[in-house]
């Protein structure tokens, strides 16, 4: 069988005898990726990890999520690399905390959906680095779509006379936010912050080791 489409089952679909663990469609991407980070830099990249961890000076990235590991959950955790103010970059999982909370209202928190708005940003990096190694993240499309999950959900604007109604239009609204950013970014703009980043990292790690 041959594998063409990333939306297939990864779990059934594991090429185990690849370091990296990802289905073979993704292999060749991801030694691309891999490619973009210079020699002596201090990232990682961990099958076994998910999220981000800064340990003993480096600065470890996941591409794992449960059973799965996907080459889209790497690029969104590079895409939050590039997304995150400087100072944040040697705290694992970015320092960033979501706040609980109930029916649309967040716990010491205004009525605002930037927690949202933010992984729309981090989703149009996430798409740009794609396409920097030829990627075509489609899976950024499913990314956008698990979106509903986040605690500020309720509060993104939407329109309509149903649950459902309300939902899908709280997509169209970030599918358009995410398709702005794009508009305003390139794929130059984010190698260029990648590399920045990669700098920063670099003095931040020497400032507390």
């Amino acid at each position: 069988m041959s594998v063409e489409c990333p939306f297939l089952d990864f779990a059934m679909l594991y090429n185990m005898s690849t370091k990296s663990h990802l289905i073979a469609y993704e292999q060749p991407y991801f030694e691309r990726i891999r490619a973009l980070i210079p020699d002596g830099s201090l990232i990682y990249f961990d099958q076994n990890l998910e999220g981000s961890l800064f340990y003993k000076g480096k600065l470890h990235f996941g591409y794992r999520v449960g059973s799965l590991r996907s080459l889209s959950i790497l690029l969104h955790e590079l895409g939050h690399f590039l997304d995150i103010d400087d100072a944040r970059v040697v705290h694992s999982n970015w320092g960033l905390k979501t706040p609980f909370g109930t029916l649309g209202r967040l716990y010491g928190q205004s009525n605002s959906f930037r927690l949202t708005v933010r992984e729309c940003s981090v989703v149009a990096w996430q798409t740009l680095l794609g396409r920097a190694v030829g990627f075509e993240d489609q899976e950024a499309e499913t990314t956008l779509r698990a979106l509903k999950g986040m605690p500020d959900w309720c509060l993104v604007p939407s329109y309509g006379d149903t649950f459902e109604e309300n939902d899908e239009s709280r997509y169209h609204w970030c599918r358009a936010l995410v398709s702005e950013h794009l508009r305003k970014r390139s794929v130059d703009d984010a190698l260029t912050e990648l590399y920045r980043k990669i700098s920063v990292l670099s003095l931040k790690a020497k400032e507390i080791t």
